[in-house]
Order: structure tokens, then sequence, then C-alpha cells
């Protein structure tokens, strides 16, 4: 039997890898922006997050391909993956949202 991931460790983990990213590959107003949107991004990953957690596996695929590109030092390669990373997380929360409903209008 699968045992299901930990939802908490998971969050913990993808909002530190973020968090860590974003500030060496941004300037400083694509930065504030993008940390003016944490908050309401925190929300809809605690309503959402439960139904999308089965897919951690994809999202840790997406952070990996992010990293080895960083670490190749290969900056095309880099933004091709973190497009992709984001094109997942809006893909699976939009069908996660059209599954559950929306939950409130922030």
């Amino acid at each position: 039997t699968r045992r299901p991931p930990d939802l908490v460790a998971g969050l913990r983990h993808h909002a530190r890898f973020h968090a860590a990213c974003i500030p060496p590959a941004t300037g400083p107003r694509l930065r504030a922006e993008f940390f003016a949107l944490v908050p309401q991004v925190s929300r809809y990953e605690r309503a959402y997050s439960a139904a999308t957690i089965y897919a951690i596996d994809q999202f840790a695929r997406a952070h990996e391909a992010i990293a080895a590109a960083i670490g190749a030092g290969d900056a095309d390669a880099a933004e091709h993956a973190v497009a992709a990373d984001w094109r997942l997380a809006a893909d699976r929360y939009s069908e996660t949202v059209d599954m559950l409903g929306e939950r409130g209008s922030w």
C-alpha cells in the first residue's frame, strides 16, 4: 500500500524551494511582485493542496530539473524548467478547482 505523502512537509519544502530561487533570479520589481503574491498563493495551496499532494512526484521532478539546470549553469534550460514548473502547477490547481469548486474569492 502506498503511504500518503506528508502534506505539511511537502508544502514547507515547496515554499522554501521557491523562496530560495526567486531572489537570485529576479530584479527588485519582479521580486517584490512575487513576494506580494505569496500570501494569496499560500491560501490557495492550503485550500487545494490535499487534492494536489498526490502529484508531489511531478512537482519534485520539476524542481529537480530547475536545480540541475542552475547547477549546470544553463540559463536557457533553467528558464524552460521554471516555465514548465509554473505550467504544471497552474494545470494541477486548475484541475483541482474544476473538481472541488472555488473555495472563496480573495
